[in-house]
This record gives C-alpha cells, structure tokens and sequence, in this order.
C-alpha cells in the first residue's frame, strides 16, 4: 500500500551545503535508517563534508534494469510532497517515508535529492492481510546478503534486526549489539592488495558465525564493519576477545599487522533506532581506537556526546584549512644552560571565533579518517617556511622538530616531501629534527625502517619520540640509526614520593643513549627538582611547562629573546 500524505502540501526541505552532514546525523537518530537519494539517477548520495559522491544504482540490487514502478522517492521528487509507502516482509514492516530536499550553498542549488527515512515495526494483522508480503521474493537475496562473506547486508541486517528486537521486547529481554571493524583496513588494501583484505574480511564472518549464539542476527554493514545483535545472557567477552585475537594472528600469515576492535551497547529497551545503537558502539570503540593492545569497550553515557563533537570539527576540517584556522604552536627545548635551542612544532585549531580546539578533540579523529596527512604536510611546510624567515636574525640558530604520525608513512613518501620543502625554501636539512613514535616504527617495522633510514641518509636528524611505550624498544634502538632518543613523560615520575626505581630506569636509559651516541631530550619537565635530577643524570635537552607551555610563534620568539637577553 502506498500513499500520498491526505491534503498535504508540504514545502521541500532545505538545507545549506555545510550543514548536511550534521542534519543527517541527526534525521539517523530518530529513524532506523536515513540516507539521501538522488531519484533521478536512483542512487545513494555519500556525504563527506561538503563533498557528495554516488553509491551504486538502486535498483541494481534487485537486479532491475530500470526504475521500480513503486519508488516513492521518485514520486517525491516529481510531485515536491512528502511520500509514504509501506512495505512488508513476513511479520515485520517497514515504513518508507520519502520527503524531497533543496540542498543549497557555495553559488550552487542540488534540487533532485530526496532524504529517506526508514522505520521498522511487526505488522498488524489488518496490515498482514492488506500489505503484500515480499519476504518471499527471490531478488531479496540480491538485497540483503553481501556476495563476499554470505552475511546480511545493511538493508537485510537491520530488517531481521529490528524483528529479532521485537522478539525480545516481547520477552522482557536485554540484548547486546556488537560492532567490530578492522582498523585502517583501506590502508591493508592498498598496501597488499584486495585479494588479502577479502580473505580477511571472510575469515573475521566466518569466525564470527562460529561464535554468536543460536538466536543472533549478524551483518555486514560496511566495508570492514561487522555487527551481531544477540541476547545479553548469550554474550560472554572473553570469547569474542578470545576469536579477535586469533583472526589477528591467522590474518598475519597474509598481513603484517591487523587489529580488530569492537564497540559494545547494552541495551534493555528495543525503542531506540537501530542506527543510533551503532553509532553508541562506534563511541564506544573511540575510547580505546589509540591503544593497540584493546579489543573491547562498552558504551557509557555520555561518549556519544564528545564523539559528535569531534564529527562536527571533522565536518568543517576542510573550510578551517582554507581559512587557515590551524597555527603552528611552538614549544621550546632548553639545553643544561637553560638557553633555548630548538622547539617542538605542533598545531593548534583556532577558530576565526578565536576558540581553541584542543588537539585531543581532533587529532585523533583526523588519524582515523586518514586527514592527519593534509595537516600534517600544512604544518611541515609553515615550519621550514619559519626557519627560513629566521635566517640572518636572533633565532637563526634554533632548530625545529616535526611530528611524524603513522598515518604519513601509508599516504606520503616522507622523505621526498620533507627534502622537497627543505629545498624549496632552501633551508639546511640538519635544521630539522624529524620525530617518529617508537610504536610507528614497530608497526610494519621493515617498510619503515627503510623510511627512517632515507631520513637520515637526506641529512634529517631522526628522533624516537615516546621512547618505552612500545614493546620492543631495545630493538628499535639496535635497527634505527636515530641520532636523539626523547623519552616518554610517563617515565618522569622523580619527586620525593617517588622511589628509586624509576630514576634508575631513566638514569640507565640516559646512560644506554649516549653510549650509542645520540642526545637525549626528556619532556614533561614541570618541577625545580625534575630539572635537577635530569640535569645531574646528564640529559642534554629538557622540555615542558617549567620553561613554556607551547605558544604561538610571535610569543615564542619574545621567549627565546628575553632567554638571550
């Protein structure tokens, strides 16, 4: 049964180009499912900030060759009204509401998309009796299972879904709905092929299949996205940690390095759309998205708060680099003088409102979404521009070194873009102090260990920065010819409570370093006595907020001249 809403007149929506991606988000929290549609076309619109790209044509899934007869969106579109259509499978139906949208903005109008909003409920018996049944359909399974691994597909998942949810409601049951995915699973894809990423991803379903209870539903509902809904009293961590683990090690056989993690919700009350679940397990796993050794993490309230946050600063990444909304900050490095010699560089998100973002906000989203790389060049090239600007003035002699994140290794040839800038503005390569994690390095250590040793070979000077936070440290130090070791904060604990092991471990660990010849800088220095422990342990550089928290560059060199005065 399908329908024009009775005596509705309704005007289209409209939306600013800038404002899409946060509007959908926000239709997703109060529907199943919401996407946009381009009905002419009949395909699926992707946002990505201001960005809009195609998905594959609708009625490719059923295996059509042309439009479905029945396409609300269609009838939105041409009609400018909202439509409604119902559709059923088995006791389960669906309703399809079609509202037609004017997306305008940046001197241009898209008029011809449509936003779908899809809810899901069990029948009624006048609705069973009147609704065609579709559920026995043989272009279904085109729709809703994924050819790859066998499991259900988006549209498919959330169907069976929302049924087995109703089941439980019935029954007074809490449920769990698991999320996993594989963690920069496009980068293992270019790097060693499609044909490895597919093994892995039908060896994670398959595993999968193996381990969910009897009564579950499971899907592949992206690229690398896997979700399971299932009885609480079915779900046992250990387990799904236990098979997370094992795919990791099977898939290591064709993949250097895989980690799997997991985002899990509790839930006990079946009226929340099943989109919004998912997005509860994605906030989840954003806890633990920076530590390699976690697999799970449950949701808690108020995580998809601080997640939506960083979403909208994602949104608007683009516009903020184009109005130069991120500042190089620099924080200086005092030698056992106290003279400052050089300076870490990082980056800071001011708004043209003049609000600061705080980095923790954003940096880890932007590694996530592979953006780090464009920022990351940005501020490499304002650096080297700076310490060209200081020649033949009070700062000439300072030095400057450059954050290096994994996520550079696997889009840039660094040492080609850092010995293009250098040559460019035609500043000494030895000026510049290249730093890369310790975990960057082990992670596919062979591939980047070459990097590191081109850094040097070019005239960088390498850097091991968060030195003891891997789990091969002594390795790193024996395969990678760094010239400075920079040791981790969490190591400085020296205070009058603290006991002797730690300043052995630093007072060795200083020691080892300059056996090997390198110079040794130690951050988060915030006390008197720090300074003066490290100092009489022979440290050669110190860093941290007795002598500056990181500043703007104007404030910086007023630092660095009251220091020479």
């Amino acid at each position: 049964m399908e329908y024009i809403v009775k005596g509705e007149t309704m005007e289209k929506l409209n939306w600013m180009i800038d404002e899409v991606a946060h509007r959908l988000e926000e239709e997703k929290q109060n529907h199943d499912v919401a996407k946009l549609v381009v009905p002419e076309e009949c395909r699926e619109i992707r946002v990505c900030g201001e960005e809009f790209s195609y998905g594959r044509p609708c009625f490719n899934i059923w295996g059509a060759t042309s439009r479905c007869s029945n396409c609300s969106s269609y009838k939105a579109h041409y009609t400018g009204k909202k439509i409604l259509k119902k559709e059923r499978m088995g006791e389960l139906l669906c309703l399809v509401e079609s509202v037609p949208l004017v997306i305008s903005g940046a001197g241009r109008t898209m008029d011809s998309l449509v936003l779908e909003r899809l809810d899901y409920r069990l029948a009624t018996k006048e609705e069973r009796e009147t609704v065609p049944d579709k559920s026995t359909e043989k272009h279904l399974a085109l729709a809703y299972y994924d050819t790859l691994t066998g499991m259900f597909t988006w549209h498919g998942f959330f169907i069976h879904a929302r049924g087995l949810l109703e089941t439980f409601k019935a029954r007074d049951e809490d449920f769990v709905l698991i999320q996993m995915n594989v963690r920069h699973f496009q980068i293992i894809n270019n790097l060693y092929g499609m044909e490895k990423g597919n093994r892995l991803l039908v060896l994670l379903a398959e595993r999968i299949r193996s381990i969910k209870s009897k009564e579950s539903i499971a899907g592949r509902v992206g690229d690398d996205v896997f979700v399971v809904v299932m009885p609480r009293h079915d779900f046992y961590a250990e387990n799904w940690e236990r098979m997370l683990w094992s795919v990791e090690r099977e898939a290591a056989e064709d993949v250097f390095h895989v980690h799997i993690q997991a985002g899990v919700f509790m839930g006990d009350s079946v009226n929340i759309p099943l989109s919004r679940m998912i997005e509860y397990t994605w906030a989840a796993q954003e806890t633990i998205m920076d530590d390699p050794q976690s697999h799970i993490a449950y949701y808690r309230p108020g995580q998809l708060k601080k997640v939506r946050r960083a979403r909208a600063l994602i949104n608007v990444f683009e516009k903020a680099m184009r109005r130069g909304e991120f500042q190089v900050y620099l924080q200086p490095q005092v030698d056992r003088h106290g003279k400052v010699v050089s300076a870490e560089v990082l980056s800071r998100w001011v708004t043209t409102s003049g609000e600061i973002i705080s980095p923790g906000e954003f940096i880890p989203f932007l590694e996530q979404t592979g953006q780090i790389v464009r920022l990351d060049h940005y501020v490499w090239g304002q650096a080297i521009q700076l310490l060209k600007k200081w020649e033949g003035t009070p700062f000439s002699h300072l030095k400057l070194s450059l954050n290096v994140f994994p996520e550079d290794f696997d889009y840039l040839d660094v040492p080609d873009i850092l010995c293009s800038l250098a040559d460019m503005y035609g500043v000494p390569r030895n000026k510049i102090n290249v730093e890369i994690t310790e975990s960057a390095i082990i992670s596919r250590s062979a591939l980047r260990q070459r990097v590191a040793d081109r850094l040097v070979e070019a005239g960088f000077e390498l850097e091991i920065d968060d030195f003891g936070k891997g789990n091969s440290s002594l390795n790193t130090l024996r395969n990678i010819k760094a010239q400075t070791l920079k040791l981790d904060m969490d190591f400085l604990k020296i205070d009058e409570d603290s006991s002797m092991r730690g300043m052995i471990i630093i007072e060795s660990m200083i020691h080892m370093a300059k056996l090997l010849d390198m110079t040794v800088v130690v951050e988060g220095v915030e006390t008197v006595a720090q300074r003066d422990a490290l100092l009489e342990m022979d440290c050669d550089l110190l860093q941290g907020y007795l002598f500056s928290k990181p500043v703007p560059v104007e404030e910086f060199e007023k630092h660095v001249t009251e220091n020479l005065v």
